[in-house]
């Protein structure tokens, strides 16, 4: 019975007051208790950010990784691994929804998806931690946004004032991390091959996108 219906059980004849106040303090304690013990619903949103941040993490980290890695491993032994461990892992969810998929419509834009997601990026996120520090790769390669902000009119996305505005912000935060803060050095600029490699995993995922 809900607080109320409890409430009105209160003003018994022939209960005294300290029985009605003992009688109401219970149902009080009682509705706390279940209140207590249901648990609290995630609204959507914060299932979101919560699954956004720990996607940025686990992309973060990736950097920090994979400069260990390159250490013991070339570019595409390291990543073939990296794909293994993501194909046991996710290949019992993709069981579920394998039937039914339009394979003549969709198979030109899979092979495609593989070859820039899964070779080529990699290839290039992996071989530019060889030459650049993982610093300077994971901030030119998180200029994937701007390639894609700007490659979206081809696929019929306006580029409006306010995406053009991030463009440019992006950027000049990659000349600032290019030129070490020293911007008159894009007079005499020559980017090592780290930083080249980093630019075209950040175009590849672009095009990914």
């Amino acid at each position: 019975a809900s607080l109320p219906a409890r409430a009105g059980r209160v003003h018994q004849r022939g209960d005294s007051l300290a029985a009605r106040v003992a009688r109401c303090y219970a149902g009080l304690v009682e509705t706390t208790a279940t209140r207590a013990a249901r648990p609290a619903a995630i609204s959507a949103d914060a299932a979101a950010y919560a699954g956004l941040t720990i996607a940025t993490l686990c992309w973060a980290s990736a950097f920090i990784g994979g400069k260990v890695v390159m250490a013991e491993m070339t570019p595409l032994v390291a990543s073939a691994w990296r794909y293994a461990f993501a194909v046991a892992m996710l290949l019992p969810f993709a069981f579920r929804g394998f039937t039914g998929i339009p394979w003549r419509q969709v198979g030109l834009h899979l092979v495609l998806l593989t070859i820039g997601g899964g070779l080529v990026y990699p290839y290039c996120f992996l071989s530019s931690l060889q030459h650049t520090t993982a610093t300077n790769s994971s901030l030119l390669i998180a200029l994937n946004p701007v390639f894609t902000v700007l490659a979206a009119p081809f696929v019929g996305e306006r580029l409006s004032g306010h995406r053009l505005s991030g463009v440019l912000l992006a950027m000049g935060g990659a000349v600032v991390v290019i030129t070490q803060g020293e911007v008159a050095r894009l007079l005499d600029l020559s980017l090592n091959r780290g930083d080249l490699l980093a630019l075209g995993a950040a175009a590849t995922w672009a095009l990914f996108n």
